[in-house]
């Protein structure tokens, strides 16, 4: 069975209808998004784009981290199409941030996959929160019993290098959700796709020996800017994969500063 998912960080944005023509345009079969305000999810959700859609600010968690004194209003959310059942929305709690996380089971024909929104607040503001948010879930993945999807924007690695080996990181337990020796068992369905396509693998290699593979996010400001590959789609051994596509532009002109993550993915039914 074939399907499409796609991931994007929304950066807090107010909705606009530019974001709506561009998700038209893409229209993914399960999409996860991060940093939602509530704002955006309401607009969205009543777009008829989607018809099941869940969002993690709906659900009553306990509120901790370092701001734990001030309502957050950023959120993780979950959407698909008619033919794909959304169900058991479940937030990490031993997360400090726990709305961060949205995990479901989607229902693609009889076979039930979790999907898992997560961002990971960055550790210039939240210091070692963000390694510790990057552990809670990498245990949770690690305990997992069905096949996963996992969505993520996770202001990591500094250097996302073409030899995952060579990758720098800014806290020592980053790699153990998404470096060469992580915990669990998913993969980065980006590094998968381009094992499969080694030209396209060579082709990258040589324009950016040092990475990144692809350009998700800029950090800082003008031509100092650094182009980044923070944003992944992580998928278990029995997912294949058939494509990815990292979309930056157009990503960043509907209304963001992420690209949006695009899979085509298959499963045994």
């Amino acid at each position: 069975m074939k399907f499409t998912f796609a991931t994007w960080n929304v950066n807090y944005r107010k909705f606009k209808e530019s974001h709506l023509a561009f998700l038209r345009e893409i229209r993914p079969d399960i999409l996860a998004l991060q940093e939602v305000s509530p704002h955006f999810f309401r607009e969205l959700s009543s777009s008829n784009l989607f018809s099941n859609y869940h969002y993690s600010m709906d659900y009553n968690y306990i509120q901790r981290g370092a701001d734990s004194s001030r309502p957050r209003k950023r959120g993780c959310a979950v959407l698909s199409s008619s033919d794909i059942l959304l169900r058991k929305p479940l937030l990490i709690l031993d997360l400090p941030y726990p709305e961060k996380c949205l995990i479901l089971d989607a229902e693609l024909d009889e076979t039930v996959i979790k999907i898992c929104s997560f961002h990971t607040p960055p550790g210039v503001t939240v210091k070692e929160l963000k390694p510790l948010s990057h552990m809670v879930l990498a245990e949770w993945l690690k305990t997992r019993d069905h096949q996963v999807i996992l969505g993520i924007d996770a202001n990591a690695p500094d250097v996302d290098h073409p030899n995952l080996a060579e990758n720098v990181w800014y806290w020592e337990d980053e790699p153990k959700l998404l470096g060469k020796d992580r915990i669990h068992d998913l993969r980065d369905a980006y590094r998968d796709y381009l094992m499969s396509n080694p030209d396209l693998f060579e082709t990258i290699v040589e324009d950016r020996p040092e990475g990144p593979l692809a350009v998700s996010h800029v950090t800082g400001k003008g031509s100092k800017g650094t182009g980044r590959r923070y944003d992944f789609i992580f998928i278990t051994p029995d997912i294949r994969v058939q494509k990815v596509e990292y979309i930056f532009k157009k990503a960043c002109d509907a209304g963001s500063d992420h690209a949006l993550v695009y899979a085509e993915l298959e499963i045994d039914s």
